[in-house]
């Protein structure tokens, strides 16, 4: 008689949580591990109608333009998190399931009126305009417009302005986008009894040592729409002495309000606990462990946070010089920023300009990914072309600034220079140089281009900014990709 042998599960060593680095092997880990799965939704229906034609001719050589139409849109979305995610039984960060989504009508008018031209003191003078209505099922009915004008007074010199208003409906994301944990670079400013705030009350002390702390973050139904007021004003210079050559100069004014944004965590701890004395403010978004009075949680959500003023000057310049030994060219674009206004909805205003005071706020960028506004900023460069060879080469540039440190002169996130700039460190300022070459030749099967290039030559790397979550400095601002060398071939038939 055959008898079978019962197999026999290998055996495995005990699990020692506790044992320290090196002690849990791989056969031991994989029962603890999962793969989990999310999945997402973004969806768009869109219907649209179109029409353009011209009407009528004033004193100006080309007639008066209108353009109109409207739009359908049906908007989605969803988000559905692993379960064990959801649960919060994981090691990575706990989300939660959502969904919703809104639909809009929309119609809008353009026009386009040239006044007169080819006169004295005005070879051309025209006028713009715009409408937009708009219907939503989150947010009602309004309306947006613009209006602006152009006055070439002699060929050298043109004046342009516009004035407009916006309107931004909160995206599905910013409404519905799951919620979930976050671990923000900022301490408690409560944890050292010596430089405890005196809001800090019974948490005074509790040696919180953490270098991050939990917070919340995502989406919010109850938000409002941002809106906006723009004017510019603006000048061209075309010299009749200097071919090729040309200047813009304008000045941009930004008023934005209702902005659709975050506090951000360190907005948060240093406005319940300020530094300085003053009326606490935000206690309501922390949560703190009854017993040991440690923060356990930050609510950081997407809101309407109060308003943004931001204006500054914009300059261009163009010119291309024609050789026997090809065609020479130069630009520059230039941005120098007056001042970057962010008023919080209790009224108090973080000014960013020069500074890192933004950092964490979701219209400068998610979790500490961006809050640098630096005070001027540029690029620059060169090119020549012969035939079909082309070669150039440019600078980018960003102004110095600063950052600044907590109560206790340390940079982890929590420190505002714009409410106390005791302790700062400075942001030195940043520069990058790109080159290119290329060849293009024309063959039976149309035209070959051929390019390379190297961005990023000198490998120069993004400037320290310890209060920055990401690498420890601000990818809106610097260049994190390094030395980067590509090869382009474009075939035109």
């Amino acid at each position: 008689m055959a008898f079978s042998k019962t197999p026999v599960a290998p055996r495995r060593s005990p699990l020692n949580l506790l044992g320290g680095a090196g002690t849990i092997g791989a056969d031991q880990a994989a029962p603890l591990s999962y793969t989990g799965v999310d999945r997402g939704i973004n969806q768009m229906t869109a219907v649209q109608f179109n029409t353009s034609g011209e009407l009528f001719t004033l004193a100006a050589d080309r007639p008066a333009a209108l353009a109109a139409g409207y739009e359908y849109r049906l908007l989605y979305g969803s988000a559905i998190p692993d379960p064990i995610t959801v649960a919060g039984e994981t090691t990575g960060n706990k989300s939660l399931i959502t969904r919703g989504g809104y639909h809009v009508n929309e119609g809008y008018a353009e026009l386009s009126l040239p006044i007169i031209s080819n006169i004295t003191g005005a070879e051309a003078l025209e006028g713009t305009g715009a409408v937009r209505v708009f219907n939503y099922s989150t947010f009602g009915t309004d309306y947006t417009y613009k209006f602006g004008g152009r006055w070439r007074v002699i060929h050298d010199l043109t004046f342009r302005g516009t004035y407009s208003t916006a309107f931004r409906a909160p995206s599905i994301g910013d409404l519905y986008g799951g919620q979930g944990d976050n671990f923000a670079p900022v301490q408690d400013p409560c944890r050292n009894l010596a430089t405890a705030p005196a809001s800090c009350g019974a948490a005074a002390g509790n040696g919180d040592d953490q270098t991050q702390l939990r917070s919340r973050v995502g989406g919010n139904p109850d938000l409002k729409p941002e809106t906006a007021k723009i004017y510019t004003v603006g000048v061209v210079i075309e010299p009749s002495m200097v071919k090729n050559l040309s200047f813009t100069v304008d000045y941009y004014h930004f008023d934005l309000a209702q902005t659709l944004s975050s506090l951000g965590e360190s907005v948060i701890l240093s406005g319940c606990y300020p530094a300085a004395g003053g009326t606490p403010k935000y206690c309501n978004l922390i949560v703190r462990d009854p017993v040991t009075q440690r923060i356990t949680q930050i609510y950081n959500l997407n809101q309407n946070v109060g308003s943004t003023v931001t204006d500054g000057i914009d300059v261009s310049v163009r010119y291309a010089l024609p050789t026997e030994v090809g065609r020479f060219g130069a630009i520059f674009d230039g941005t120098w920023l007056h001042k970057y206004d962010v008023t919080l909805g209790d009224g108090s205003v973080i000014k960013a300009k020069g500074n890192y005071d933004l950092a964490g706020q979701t219209g400068s960028g998610a979790g500490g990914a961006g809050g640098y506004y630096p005070a001027f900023k540029f690029n620059t460069g060169a090119t020549w072309s012969l035939a079909g060879a082309n070669a150039g080469a440019t600078w980018r540039f960003v102004s110095a600034g600063k950052e600044c440190g907590d109560a206790d002169g340390i940079m982890n996130g929590s420190g505002l220079c714009y409410q106390d700039d005791t302790y700062q460190r400075r942001i030195d300022y940043y520069n990058t140089f790109d080159l290119f070459l290329g060849y293009a030749l024309q063959t039976n099967f149309g035209r070959t281009a051929f390019a390379v290039g190297v961005n990023n030559v000198a490998d120069k790397k993004p400037n320290k900014i310890y209060n920055g979550f990401l690498a420890a400095s601000d990818p809106s601002a610097y260049d994190y990709m390094g030395r980067f060398v590509y090869g382009r071939i474009t075939q035109t038939f």
